[in-house]
């Protein structure tokens, strides 16, 4: 278990590595990646639709039909992988904006009596964070991908890390974990 948690961590890393080493093309991989998993899960649904023997007619259709949108999507981000990566950044700026914005709602509510400002703050972040994205939403992808380079180097190390210190801690609890005493095993 130990080797396999060190092969995890020191995979983990390399994986950080790569990905912020080749940003632009973990992000095509990714795209493409997403639109392959669209195609099957688009496929899955039609062919329950039309195997199913379980599920009313209505609801066959409505697989059918919401199974070919699915099939659909993944086909277009086959053919131009940017732009469904490009779809995700501007639905996270979006739902940003729309947090932001009610986080100042909020803030304004004769509810709050306390820590009002933190609210304000929150929405103005949130805002400026959205319009950022909105309006680079290049940089935008390449900094998640930046972002997820270092957090999968992070995992990694403490992945690996806890591994190498887990067994020392086993070499010397071990007698005790038996039921004996370390004076009785010696």
């Amino acid at each position: 278990m130990r080797a396999l948690r060190i092969a995890l961590g020191v995979g983990t890393m390399a994986l950080g590595v790569v990905v912020l080493l080749w940003p632009g093309v973990t992000l095509k991989v990714v795209a493409i990646l997403f639109g392959v998993q669209l195609i099957v899960a688009g496929a899955m649904r039609i062919a329950t639709a039309v195997m199913s023997t379980t599920v009313d007619g209505w609801l066959r259709a409505v697989l059918f039909l919401v199974g070919v949108l699915i099939l659909v999507a993944g086909v277009i981000c086959l053919r131009n992988p940017f732009v469904s990566l490009l779809s995700l950044v501007i639905l996270i700026s979006l739902a940003w904006l729309v947090d932001g914005v009610g986080q100042l709602i909020v803030a304004g509510s004769p509810t709050v009596s306390r820590a009002r400002w933190l609210y304000v703050l929150s929405g103005i972040v949130l805002i400026a964070g959205a319009l950022v994205i909105l309006f680079w939403p290049e940089l935008a992808l390449l900094t998640f991908t930046a972002l997820g380079g270092w957090l999968l180097v992070i995992f990694g190390v403490m992945t690996a890390g806890s591994a190498l210190r887990e067994r020392s801690s086993v070499t010397h609890s071990e007698p005790m974990r038996a039921g004996g005493s370390t004076a009785a095993t010696a």
